[in-house]
């Protein structure tokens, strides 16, 4: 069995870079041309104002030129967030060697997918909107003319298109894809799962610490998330992350600690005989 889970590591370990970058590239580019559009509507309506706004009638129209995007971020969203499940699924099976005999989740599965795509979209959405409106309201109490304020609230939507989006797509993408992989365990009934990081120098210095932990499907690990990516959890434990599932399976003769809801390898114990 320790073969049979060394066998597993190195399996899921050749499964994600190509794929998921791609991925991540593909999302990026298609809510960088969504935000594009609303920065010119946005900016055209602050400076048909030739003030800076702080009547409501004018925040809420600005505001409005975000918002009338949700619908195609969502979409932009679904259909990677899908793929990337598939994938989970994929990866699972691979990596414990199986052959998938059912390319598609269910339509539960699905759904519930789909409502976390939502639920995520209106949440980034209202961030951005957030973070537009306190723009505004600063350079009104800087006392800016309309150009300055113009000039500074480009250097929003700057950060939205350079790091905003491109942190959404990894984000997303990595999150959907631990999410078909923790499904796709408990349909086959696997009992641990253990955390694996992307082992190198930009994985954050809490995940290291939660690197080779192992649970039981559907507990959390040390850091409080059910699988990497979990939105449940704090923002700073789950927002760029590349970390992903591995299942593990207990080797013969062997239990895990008393006790102990979290462990590692080195924890287990002989079953007494």
């Amino acid at each position: 069995m320790e073969i049979e889970n060394s066998l597993i590591y190195l399996r899921a370990l050749k499964q994600l870079p190509g794929r998921q970058l791609q991925a991540e590239d593909r999302l990026n580019r298609r809510l960088q041309e969504l935000f594009q559009e609303v920065e010119r509507k946005t900016l055209e309506e602050l400076l048909r104002r030739n003030r800076v706004p702080t009547d409501d009638i004018t925040l809420s129209r600005i505001s409005n030129h975000i918002r009338s995007v949700e619908g195609d971020y969502s979409e932009a969203v679904m259909s990677e967030a899908h793929r990337a499940a598939e994938w989970g699924r994929g990866n699972v099976y691979d990596s414990l060697g199986l052959v998938l005999d059912v390319q598609e989740f269910s339509t539960r599965v699905r759904d519930l997918i789909e409502g976390n795509v939502f639920e995520a979209s209106r949440h980034t959405i209202n961030r951005m909107v957030g973070d537009v409106m306190d723009n505004l309201a600063q350079s009104y109490e800087d006392g800016l003319g309309i150009d300055d304020a113009a000039d500074r609230l480009r250097d929003v939507f700057t950060n939205i298109r350079d790091y905003e989006l491109r942190r959404v797509a990894r984000t997303e993408i990595n999150s959907f894809q631990n999410k078909g992989a923790i499904l796709t365990e408990e349909e086959l009934g696997i009992r641990y799962h253990k955390w694996y990081t992307a082992e190198d120098e930009r994985v954050r210095s809490e995940h290291v610490d939660v690197h080779g932990e192992i649970v039981r499907v559907g507990e959390p690990f040390s850091n409080d998330l059910i699988y990497p990516g979990d939105k449940a959890g704090d923002i700073k434990e789950w927002i760029n992350c590349r970390c992903r599932l591995v299942p593990f399976l207990m080797p013969e003769g062997k239990t895990a600690p008393p006790g102990m809801s979290r462990f590692r390898e080195e924890d287990l114990i002989n079953i007494r005989r």
